[in-house]
C-alpha cells in the first residue's frame, strides 16, 4: 500500500513543470548559484543548491515523504505539499507549500528567508528584482543574557553594546522584550535556558529591532523594566515566591489614574494622526508618506464628525509636527475623552499584501500582528535625543504595563468591529478583518481605543488609492459610521 501511496505522489509531483532560471547566492566576496523556478508571483530555489551555498546538507526519505536540512546543531523538517516546517522543533508557516519534484524540493525564496536566516548566523535577505539571495554577517549589538536569582523573584539582564530603548510585555508563558535598533544573531540565543524560572529563549530580528522572549516555568506576580549603564543593559525584574540570599527591590510601578466608567454619552472624539514631523512612518514605492495621507484622512473625520453636531472632536496634531506616542493618549486622558481613534497606513515587504484591518490593544495573536506593531511603536526612536542619558528615559514610560487589564479592552474590541466593518462593506479593498497587538499609542488609553490601518501603502494600487481624496473621504466616512453605530450601542445599553 505505501508503494501505490508513493507512486501517487510521483505521478502528482511531476504534473508541475516549470522552465529553471538562476538565482545568485553572495556571501562577503563569495558567490555561487542557485536554481530556481517561477510559479505564480514567487520564486523557489532548490534546497540541495541552498543546502550547498549555505554550508548544509539534506536528505529525503520517501516513505514519511519529509526532507531534513541541516546547518550545524540547526535542522529544518520539510514536508511534501505543506506549508508548515519545523525548525529546531519550533514550526514556521512558510505561507505557500514548497514545490516537491521528482524527489526534490524547492523553497519560495521570500517566505524561508527569515526562516533560513536562523540557522545561518546572519541576516538572509531575497531580492526579486536583483535575483539574488544575500548571506550579511550580522554586527551584533545585543552581546548576552544574564538571569539571577533575587530575594523577592528574579533579575533578567540583557547586555547590549550600547543604549537601546526597550519594550516589555507578558503574554503567558512568554515575556517578550523588544530592543529597538536592536541587532542579533538569532541562533546565538535560541534555545537557551534558564532554571529553575525560564525554561526556553528565542530570538527574533526584524528590520529596526530585535525581539527576546523568555518562556517562563511559572506565572510571575509582577514585573518592572528598567535600562542601566556600565555596561550597558536592560533589566527586567520578575516578581515570583521564590526566595534567595541576594536582594534586589525593583523600583515601584508608575502610579496609574483611577480609570472612569465608560460614558453613557460617547460624545468626546480624539482623532490621531499618526506619525508626523520627522518621522515618515512607512513610504511608498511613489514616495506617499504615510504622515501626510493619515493627516488628510484625520482632518476629514473630523470635518464629518464635527458636521453631526453631536460630537467634540480634539486632535492630536492638525499639521506636520511630531507628537510623541505617550503624550498622544496623555491628551486624550487629559480631556476626559470618550474615545481614541489613531489613524495609520499598513505596509508589508510583501508588495502583494492588501486591505484594511483595525486594531485593538492586545497581546498579539500572531506574526503579522506582532511585527506591524514594532514598526509602529518604532516611532519612539524619535522621542529620544542622541546626547539624552539613558538612565533618565523610566518618565518615558517605554514599559508596556499588563495590556489584559486594560478596563475598556471588551469596548475597544467591540469599537474595532463595528468600524472594521463600515470600512470593509465601503473600501471595495480586501477585508483583513479585525485583530489586537501591543500598540504603544493605544497604551494607558483610559477609554475605549482603537487603531485603524486604513490600506496598504506599501501595495502599489492602495498606495494610489491612498493619494486619492475620494478615498481618503471613503475612509473617514466609514470610521464616523462605525463610531455612530458604537456612540448608539453604548446610549441604549446606558441605565
Amino acid at each position: 500500500m505505501k508503494k501505490v501511496f508513493i507512486l501517487i505522489l510521483a505521478i502528482l509531483a511531476t504534473v508541475w513543470t516549470a522552465r529553471a532560471d538562476e538565482v545568485e547566492f553572495r556571501k562577503g566576496e563569495e558567490r555561487a548559484k542557485i536554481q530556481s523556478v517561477r510559479q505564480g508571483e514567487l520564486d523557489y530555489l532548490l534546497l540541495n543548491d541552498l543546502a550547498a551555498a549555505l554550508g548544509g546538507q539534506t536528505s529525503f526519505d520517501p516513505l514519511s515523504q519529509k526532507a531534513l536540512f541541516t546547518i550545524g546543531s540547526h535542522t529544518l523538517e520539510i514536508t511534501v505539499f505543506s506549508p508548515y516546517v519545523v525548525l529546531d522543533k519550533v514550526t514556521h508557516n512558510l505561507s505557500f507549500p514548497p514545490i516537491f519534484d521528482q524527489g526534490t524540493f524547492w523553497l519560495p525564496a521570500v517566505t524561508s528567508a527569515p526562516v533560513l536566516e536562523k540557522m545561518c548566523g546572519g541576516r538572509l535577505f531575497y531580492s526579486e528584482n536583483e535575483k539574488v539571495l544575500r548571506l550579511e554577517e550580522a554586527a551584533s549589538n545585543i552581546l548576552d543574557i544574564h538571569v539571577s536569582r533575587k530575594q523577592n523573584g528574579t533579575l533578567l539582564e540583557i547586555v547590549t553594546a550600547e543604549g537601546l530603548q526597550a519594550e516589555t510585555y507578558l503574554s503567558s508563558p512568554w515575556l517578550n522584550v523588544t530592543l529597538f535598533g536592536g541587532r542579533l544573531v538569532p541562533s546565538d540565543f535560541d534555545g537557551r535556558s534558564f532554571p529553575p524560572l525560564v525554561t526556553e529563549v528565542r530570538a527574533y530580528q526584524f528590520d529596526n529591532s530585535a525581539q527576546l522572549a523568555f518562556r517562563l516555568a511559572r506565572p510571575i506576580a509582577n514585573y518592572r523594566q528598567t535600562l542601566a549603564t556600565d555596561p550597558f543593559r536592560v533589566q527586567v525584574a520578575l516578581e515570583d515566591t521564590s526566595r534567595s540570599a541576594d536582594a534586589f527591590i525593583p523600583p515601584p510601578p508608575p502610579q496609574k489614574p483611577k480609570k472612569p466608567a465608560l460614558a453613557p454619552i460617547i460624545r468626546k472624539i480624539v482623532v490621531d494622526a499618526g506619525h508626523g514631523g520627522e518621522d515618515y512612518g512607512a513610504i511608498g514605492k511613489k514616495k506617499t508618506r504615510e504622515k501626510d495621507v493619515v493627516l488628510d484622512v484625520s482632518l476629514k473625520l473630523k470635518k464629518i464628525l464635527e458636521a453631526d453636531g453631536r460630537f467634540d472632536v480634539i486632535m492630536t496634531r492638525e499639521e506636520d509636527v511630531f507628537i510623541p506616542l505617550g503624550d498622544r493618549t496623555k491628551i486624550a486622558n487629559d480631556a476626559g475623552a470618550d474615545l481614541f481613534i489613531s489613524i495609520h497606513a499598513n505596509a508589508n515587504r510583501k508588495r502583494h499584501i492588501c486591505g484594511v484591518t483595525t486594531y485593538f490593544l492586545d497581546v498579539a495573536r500572531n506574526d503579522e500582528a506582532r511585527a506591524l506593531a514594532v514598526a509602529e511603536n518604532a516611532s519612539i526612536r524619535f522621542e529620544q535625543e542622541e546626547d539624552e542619558d539613558f538612565e533618565a528615559m523610566d518618565d518615558l514610560s517605554f514599559i508596556l504595563l499588563d495590556m489584559v487589564q486594560n478596563e475598556h479592552q471588551k469596548e475597544s474590541e467591540e469599537l474595532s468591529k463595528l468600524i472594521q466593518r463600515e470600512l470593509a462593506d465601503s473600501l471595495n479593498i480586501p477585508d483583513k478583518g479585525v485583530d489586537q497587538a501591543g500598540f504603544f499609542v493605544l497604551n494607558r488609553a483610559y477609554m475605549p481605543a482603537v487603531l485603524v490601518e486604513t490600506a496598504f501603502i506599501s501595495n502599489p494600487n492602495e498606495e494610489k488609492l491612498l493619494r486619492k481624496k475620494e478615498f481618503q473621504e471613503k475612509i473617514a466616512r466609514g470610521i464616523y459610521r462605525g463610531i455612530q453605530a458604537f456612540k448608539t450601542q453604548v446610549e441604549r445599553q446606558a441605565p
